[in-house]
């Protein structure tokens, strides 16, 4: 296992200061995306990489993970509150600031409402409007992913590259999908690599792991 989350918190704070940078592109990605600018094949393998994103795709990997190792089932709680205790956290922030979903706004009859990046931007507390297609900033399941790779690379350091990568497919996929813009994406990547890092390293969850 891992001993220090510096390196994943210095991870965090570079795809931070890359979702600003990725304001500019934000709308001509997501535009290519809703004109289906992605290969089919491509499409199809972020679609499947969703699983590592989503709540019950990342539980049946959690599951698999405690039936085979000892050491994981152990640090139950503290991997449990890692992963899925972090998407929820991501998707607490969901609720705070309005930004419309690519799909809602840039889709048909859309296009020309839009003269820059942050006019998809609204009023703060989207979750008056009952709506979560005001609910794009961060992406929960970006969030996720990242969170469940830390975990898995804190767990298993050689499976690092394989984990990293099923969670960059993951966050495609949200782009892909018109979910969320490149931002949303990168945003909710550093949120769960920061959080996840630091839930792993916590002094609390020591007394819910016996030798």
């Amino acid at each position: 296992m891992s001993s220090s989350p510096r390196s994943t918190y210095l991870t965090a704070s570079l795809l931070a200061l890359l979702g600003l940078a990725a304001f500019a592109i934000d709308l001509p990605v997501a535009r290519a995306m809703l004109s289906d600018a992605c290969p089919g094949e491509l499409a199809r393998l972020l679609g499947l990489a969703e699983a590592f994103a989503h709540g019950y795709g990342v539980l049946a990997i959690l599951l698999v993970v405690f039936t085979l190792d000892n050491r994981a089932w152990r640090c139950r709680v503290r991997i449990l509150v890692a992963t899925l205790g972090t998407g929820a956290l991501a998707n607490v922030g969901k609720l705070l600031l309005t930004r419309v979903r690519p799909h809602a706004l840039l889709g048909p009859g859309g296009e020309n409402r839009v003269d820059g990046v942050f006019d998809t931007f609204g009023a703060w507390l989207p979750w008056l409007n009952n709506s979560s297609t005001h609910q794009s900033i961060p992406s929960g399941h970006s969030a996720m992913a990242a969170a469940l790779a830390v975990t898995l690379v804190w767990l298993y350091p050689r499976g690092r590259y394989v984990f990293v990568g099923l969670a960059l497919l993951a966050a495609g996929q949200r782009i892909e999908s018109g979910a969320h813009y490149v931002s949303d994406a990168l945003f909710g990547a550093a949120i769960g690599c920061l959080l996840s890092a630091h839930f792993l390293h916590a002094r609390a969850f020591n007394r819910f792991e016996k030798p």
